[in-house]
């Protein structure tokens, strides 16, 4: 019997070799049709691409360049700048080439590409034999206006002229080479070298193939699904043949079996004897075998206890964590009330320091109005007419008080001089008297003289009294003038005192209301920073309102991520955990991304260790501790939730891979000793790169998948 199956194994192995080679030449005739009419469509392509394409796009450019080309080059020849000429030549990277000579063109100046060390394709050109066969515009001093060729239309392959002709001394040529494509062999060769290129044809080149090949599984699996259903019934109905054949076959060997039976009743008869030895034998074994599973059994008991204080461990470490988290919240919902409470307090105190500073404004408005005014009146004061009258008439009474002192002196002189005739006069009648020689008419005379004299001593002494009265009436006139400019300098000098003592008020309120401005300022920085650590306290408090960072983040996934599930204060916990909501939870095809924001600006960095200890965000003059409300820090905190994510199979995302992000905002710089320690499944980056961080995730878990 046992030779009866051999050889059916062998026929069954047999058919199963050639229905294997059989299916593989179908596979193969198959193929290299598909394959054939494949290779027929991507020559189609190659010479779609290169002759109608490239060909066209080529002719546009020609036609552009030489209605722009020729007067940009010309001026820079006429202006000797060679190296704009190569530049200008190289903004074509190539592609083509753009060829400047002098005016016989044989001796080549500049050409693209001269320096870039490129293979070029139409290097032949250069030579100026073969140059002579491209089309060409020449370069004019001055610079070409019009365009002297043009062609018809994109599929063009010969240049017209047209109706203008410019003015000018040739000075040089620039030639239009077309690029030389390559063959389709070295097109193949590129596709096979790089399939998934960025370029145009080779992505039609894989496309084409794939499509043929998808064709060949389609032909062929078509195929092989009508024969087998052929070859199925085949089989049935032979296997029906064979079966008959071996019932009677099997019949025979039955007889034949009886006789070897009665002979291996013998053999198992000493064989019966042989056995009951080897059990005694492995009675002992079995006993030794007891023995060791009675020890591993001890061992089992011994690790599963040890199981059972982990696991003991482990809900006491998460009670741990739920109880943390729920003091953290409570004291996070106190720090909040305490928080605005303090920001109401720095609001108030900001609105009583504007007010007062508007007050001491309105204030040192009024003061400057009133120094305005006393410098006003201190102006009109010295400008006034009536003080400068008052100057006037002091000076005149001085100088007539000083021309009266000088006729007073004139008179007195006058009066004694003649005291002095008089005596003269005197002492000669005297004599005369005594001598008796004079004459009655010369004593008339001498007393006539006499009395003229007497006359004028008299008009001079009365005008000298009148002086006397007049120099009385000056003097009092000069002591009430100087009394009254005395008074209006006085006044003069109390409104200066008042002008200084306003200003001094004023600087004072100045110094006051830029004082009360600081301090307002002051408040309103706190002020600001209280909202900004409200925010950062109510990111970890649960559900709450978004604040912008939240929002910023929440648009930017609406918008890079259209085709995934955006989850928003995300509930992620499972069993008894405890409420435990992430900021956002992202779903895309392959993967589960926990995000979570810390609206915290400036450098981020830990204390110690990066996944044990807490980190801190450092601005200038403050250091900030970053809350985390499940764990010491960011990092612990969005483990956890990618924790709950993982076990929670309600949420139907546990066979996807799981990553965290801790987001933060632009401008923050985060230390590089975080992301360099941290598990690969964890990312911490800033918000303008989060769009690249998840995208980069995506990829990831893609390439495991």
């Amino acid at each position: 019997m046992s030779k009866i199956k051999n050889t059916q194994t062998n026929q069954i192995v047999s058919k199963s070799k050639g229905a294997i080679v059989k299916v593989l030449a179908r596979l193969t005739a198959t193929g290299l049709v598909s394959f054939g009419i494949g290779g027929a469509v991507t020559f189609d392509r190659y010479n779609s691409y290169w002759n109608q394409t490239i060909f066209r796009v080529q002719t546009v450019d020609f036609n552009i360049l030489s209605h722009t080309l020729p007067t940009k080059l010309s001026y820079a020849l006429i202006k000797k700048q060679p190296q704009e000429v190569q530049r200008t030549l190289d903004s074509n990277y190539s592609l083509f080439g753009l060829i400047v000579t002098d005016a016989s063109g044989q001796k080549i100046i500049a050409y693209s590409g001269k320096d870039s060390g490129k293979s070029l394709s139409w290097k032949a050109a250069l030579d100026p034999q073969q140059l002579k066969n491209h089309p060409y515009d020449v370069l004019l001093d001055p610079p070409p206006i019009f365009a002297q060729w043009t062609y018809s239309n994109s599929r063009a392959t010969e240049r017209s002229a047209t109706n203008f002709t410019n003015q000018g001394r040739v000075i040089g040529r620039v030639y239009y080479v077309r690029g030389v494509r390559p063959t389709f062999q070295e097109d193949l060769i590129t596709l096979i070298s790089n399939p998934f290129s960025g370029s145009s044809r080779i992505q039609t080149y894989t496309t084409s193939l794939i499509a043929c090949f998808g064709a060949t599984l389609l032909i062929w699996s078509g195929l092989e699904f009508i024969l087998y259903r052929k070859r199925v019934g085949e089989e049935k109905a032979q296997q029906e043949v064979e079966l008959a054949q071996t019932k009677a076959e099997l019949t025979q060997q039955e007889l034949e079996l009886t006789k070897e039976r009665e002979e291996k009743a013998q053999q198992e008869l000493e064989l019966a004897q042989t056995k009951a030895e080897l059990a005694q034998q492995e009675l002992e074994l079995t006993k030794e075998r007891e023995e060791k599973a009675q020890q591993e059994l001890e061992l089992a008991q011994t690790k599963a206890e040890l199981a059972q204080q982990e696991l003991e461990l482990i809900e006491e470490r998460n009670q741990n964590l739920i109880n943390n988290n729920q003091i953290l919240q409570i004291q996070l919902a106190e720090r909040v009330s305490e928080l605005q409470l303090l920001r109401k307090q720095r609001d108030d105190e900001r609105s009583e320091l504007e007010k007062e500073t508007n007050n001491l404004h309105i204030t040192n408005k009024k003061l400057a109005s009133e120094i305005i005014k006393l410098k006003t009146s201190i102006t009109n004061l010295s400008a006034n007419a009536n003080f400068i009258q008052l100057q006037k008439e002091l000076k005149e009474a001085q100088a007539q008080s000083q021309q009266n002192l000088q006729h007073k002196q004139e008179y007195e002189h006058h009066i004694k001089q003649l005291t002095q005739k008089l005596q003269v006069i005197h002492n000669k009648q005297l004599q005369a008297s005594q001598q008796n020689e004079q004459k009655d008419n010369e004593l008339q005379d001498l007393q006539q003289q006499i009395n003229e004299i007497e006359n004028a001593r008299s008009l001079a002494k009365s005008q000298l009294e009148e002086l006397h009265r007049n120099e009385k009436n000056y003097q009092e006139t000069v002591q009430r003038l100087e009394q009254q400019i005395n008074e209006q300098n006085s006044r003069e000098r109390e409104l200066q005192t008042q002008l200084e003592s306003l200003q001094n008020s004023l600087r004072e309120y100045e110094q006051r209301e830029k004082l009360l401005e600081k301090r307002a300022e002051q408040a309103k920085a706190e002020s600001e920073a209280l909202v900004e650590e409200i925010a950062r306290a109510k990111e970890d408090m649960g559900r709450h309102p978004l604040n912008d960072f939240e929002i910023a983040i929440q648009e930017l996934l609406k918008q890079n991520f259209t085709d995934s599930r955006l989850e928003t204060q995300f509930d992620v916990a499972s069993g008894h955990q405890g409420s435990r909501f992430t900021d956002f939870l992202l779903v895309t095809n392959k993967s589960c991304i926990v995000l979570e924001a810390k609206s915290y600006t400036g450098i981020i960095k830990p204390i110690d260790n990066v996944r044990n200890s807490g980190w801190v965000c450092e601005k200038v003059g403050r250091r900030l501790n970053i809350l985390s409300c499940w764990g010491r820090n960011p990092y612990q905190q969005v483990k956890s939730y990618c924790d709950s994510v993982m076990s929670n199979r309600s949420l139907g995302i546990s066979r996807k891979p799981v990553y965290g992000v801790v987001v933060f905002p632009n401008g923050s710089c985060i230390d590089d000793r975080i992301q360099s320690n941290i598990s690969r499944f964890y990312r911490v980056t800033t918000l303008d790169n989060l769009t690249t961080t998840i995208q980069a995730l995506e990829n990831q878990a893609n390439s495991w998948n």
